[in-house]
């Protein structure tokens, strides 16, 4: 905490410089140049996280050589982590907003196994076989919201109301080197993470589907540093949904006369919602107007 007050007072004093430089109007602030301050009909605005700035600060104040540089990270959402999160502003006073939050992944993970069939014909032989993990992940979220903003020069507060909808699902991917035979009933095999069961080994795990959705209402505040640049945060107040497919998996196994894959249904699917208070911006954020 007193880290991030001394930052606060860094980035505070900085910042007033930097606005003692401009003209004020309550009106109709602008720069020295001529420039709005504010933003207009037509302009679009991106949100960053403050957070690294503030974490960067803070350590240089408490002495920390180990600093790591600030960056620009994608706000974080309800939802879920790394989102983009925009505006277009209809008016002065009005606002569009969108967040989109896109994840895939296809990620192959291999180890080696003793080759069985070598080590048969000779104990002593050191041939190996691949065995592959492959883990898919693929998941969207996408929001939308009206904002309408009211305030008196460069402080200006915003309230309004949105919606969004999330998809996501994923699955594992198994093959092994060494196979299944009446003379090789239980083949090395690597464990990647829990894929080897007590009389088989997974071949594919489905983890189904999860839809989700939800609404809820904003209240914010922004001040205006400089020209179309602005510090702020806000809360929310929302109610959210989801509902997920039945997970699975097969395996396969030598059964004492031949090798069989089997399926195993582990969850028949869930669903739940949730009513509360949220934070929609993680903190104290940064937005660009252009």
């Amino acid at each position: 905490m007193k880290k991030i007050f001394l930052s606060l007072i860094i980035i505070s004093s900085v910042l007033f410089t930097a606005v003692a430089q401009e003209d004020f109007d309550s009106n109709n602030p602008t720069s020295k140049r001529g420039e709005t301050i504010l933003p207009e009909s037509g302009d679009i605005a991106l949100g960053i996280d403050l957070a690294p700035f503030l974490q960067y600060f803070g350590n240089a104040m408490n002495g920390n050589t180990g600093n790591s540089a600030p960056s620009l990270n994608f706000l974080s959402q309800p939802t879920g982590e790394n989102t983009i999160y925009l505006k277009y502003f209809l008016n002065s006073d009005a606002a569009l907003r969108l967040s989109v939050e896109l994840a895939n992944e296809n990620l192959n993970f291999k180890r080696y196994s003793r080759d069985d069939a070598a080590f048969l014909a000779d104990p002593l032989s050191n041939n190996k076989v691949v065995d592959m993990y492959t883990y898919k992940n693929m998941g969207v979220v996408l929001g939308t919201g009206y904002e309408m903003r009211r305030g008196k020069g460069r402080l200006q507060g915003f309230y309004g109301g949105g919606l969004y909808f999330s998809y996501s699902k994923s699955s594992s991917d198994f093959q092994y080197g060494n196979a299944i035979s009446d003379v090789n009933p239980v083949p090395t095999s690597n464990d990647f993470s829990g894929n080897i069961l007590a009389d088989g080994r997974v071949l594919n795990e489905n983890n189904g589907q999860n839809i989700g959705g939800g609404l809820g209402l904003f209240l914010g505040v922004e001040y205006f540093v400089l020209p179309n640049i602005s510090i702020g945060g806000e809360l929310g107040w929302g109610y959210g949904g989801y509902k997920s497919s039945q997970s699975k998996y097969t395996y396969e196994r030598w059964n004492g006369s031949e090798v069989e894959n089997k399926l195993e249904i582990v969850s028949p699917g869930n669903s739940g919602s949730v009513i509360g208070v949220s934070n929609s911006s993680a903190g104290v954020y940064m937005m660009f107007h252009f």
